[in-house]
């Protein structure tokens, strides 16, 4: 553990809720086996408390937070700067505290890719079809990061597809190898769409899904044999979506790869210094 002092960098999680985040485990081993002066907190925010929350990001010193559900979006409006990725994801997962300027970034594209590698190769990939259950931020940066990983095809499945059509106009220009559209969540249409589905990712809040399950048992059982089952995820570690897929005998992945890989590039962000990986993957039991 890090002795804290005067001069104790702070970093941390602005959420709602944050109680469940493995955040500070994974940062808090890294700064130690570092050795350096920093510590990572969570940081209970709710909505109505955003604004200050970020304000004291500069009033307090801290050096950065990374930031969950449900703030990803609406933290953008209260920053200074905002990179390229997290403007075209319309979202930010990190902050960081530049001498007194506040510059926003989203990590969780190129950390969905990366994780995703632990069980699926790129040749996979860029071979592949996706798609993506839901059309909210997380569904976006899994899509993207599919994207940079060359996949030809990819869906959304929602409950009102028309509210991603701007954004999947600018993922196509963004991307114009890759073949893109959003359809019902449900029906004729989504469930031929699964048929041909080989990567198969669920970005839906929980309380969604578990309303379905019935309906998720009855449409999931469609998916090919060798579809890989991906959950945005990691808690509870087998939420219903993986159990589904692995009761149907296919590959199933949670969301701890993407959390390690999110947070490595955040970690950076935070120090400038090469994140220790290997430690930050045992600090998850990986």
């Amino acid at each position: 553990m890090v002795k804290i002092t005067g001069e104790t960098k702070i970093t941390g999680l602005f959420g709602l809720p944050v109680e469940h985040s493995l955040s500070p485990a994974i940062h808090n081993r890294a700064f130690a086996i570092l050795g350096l002066n920093y510590c990572y907190l969570p940081f209970r925010v709710e909505e109505a408390e955003l604004e200050g929350a970020v304000k004291a990001i500069r009033s307090l010193g801290l050096a950065g937070v990374n930031v969950t559900a449900p703030h990803k979006q609406a933290v953008i409006s209260h920053l200074d700067q905002v990179s390229p990725d997290a403007i075209f994801l319309e979202a930010v997962n990190t902050i960081v505290n530049q001498e007194g300027r506040l510059v926003g970034y989203n990590t969780d594209a190129q950390g969905f890719l990366t994780g995703m590698q632990y069980k699926v190769s790129l040749e996979e990939i860029s071979a592949g079809k996706a798609l993506v259950l839901g059309g909210g931020g997380a569904a976006r940066a899994a899509a993207a990061g599919l994207a940079q990983g060359d996949i030809p095809a990819l869906s959304f499945a929602l409950r009102s597809p028309e509210k991603l059509d701007s954004w999947l106009k600018a993922l196509q220009e963004e991307y114009p190898q890759l073949e893109a559209r959003a359809l019902p969540l449900g029906g004729r249409e989504f469930k031929d769409c699964l048929r041909e589905t080989t990567l198969l990712v669920n970005t839906l809040p929980a309380g969604e899904e578990e309303s379905r399950q019935e309906w998720f048992l009855q449409i999931l059982a469609q998916a090919r044999p060798h579809t890989f089952f991906s959950d945005v995820r990691y808690h509870p570690k087998e939420p219903p979506f993986i159990k589904m897929g692995r009761s149907l005998g296919c590959r199933v992945q949670n969301g701890l790869p993407m959390l390690l890989e999110q947070a490595v590039l955040s970690f950076e962000l935070f120090t400038g210094v090469q994140a220790p990986r290997q430690a930050m993957r045992e600090a998850l039991g990986l």
